[in-house]
């Protein structure tokens, strides 16, 4: 349905469209993510909704910077119209937006209840993540958001500590 449409009207002509080519893929990923909630029959979080939206922008407009460190005969049309400082704002909002909807998220009263303090000790890991990922962006990495995350072992070990967190008990 929304996501075919999605795709189409991406492929069509707006993957032209500075700020709509990344807005139509990070609204993909949402839908992928709802779709994903109501699969497992968890009612999604706002403040986790807003987290998703402003991480899948922020991972979108990351992955334009990286492409900016290309020739321009090799960019997508797009490019031409991001200029790199621009990418950069864009960079630092979505990711301001991200930490404080996810500090939000760990903070509030339905995460305290089901997770007790330990999402509040996530936030910094997940700040510590992400200033990471834009120092390898910045490096020229990015393009491929799985591949280079796996790739940095500063990244790797930010995730097992997040995972380790969030499962322990005593917390």
């Amino acid at each position: 349905g929304v996501y075919a449409v999605l795709n189409l009207a991406y492929s069509w002509r707006l993957k032209q469209v500075p700020v709509v080519d990344v807005s139509i893929i990070a609204s993909g990923f949402m839908l992928r993510l709802l779709a994903g909630t109501v699969a497992v029959g968890i009612p999604p979080s706002r403040w986790l909704l807003l987290t998703g939206i402003f991480v899948a922008l922020f991972l979108g407009f990351a992955k334009r910077k990286a492409e900016s460190f290309h020739e321009e005969a090799s960019q997508r049309a797009v490019m031409a119209h991001y200029p790199p400082a621009l990418l950069d704002t864009y960079m630092a909002v979505t990711m301001t937006a991200t930490l404080a909807t996810y500090s939000l998220f760990a903070t509030s009263p339905e995460a305290q209840l089901q997770h007790g303090e330990r999402l509040l000790y996530t936030v910094p890991v997940v700040i510590f993540g992400m200033l990471r990922y834009t120092y390898q962006v910045h490096r020229g990495h990015g393009e491929d958001v799985a591949r280079d995350m796996l790739r940095d072992p500063w990244i790797i070990g930010a995730g097992v500590l997040w995972l380790a967190i969030f499962l322990s008990h005593r917390l």
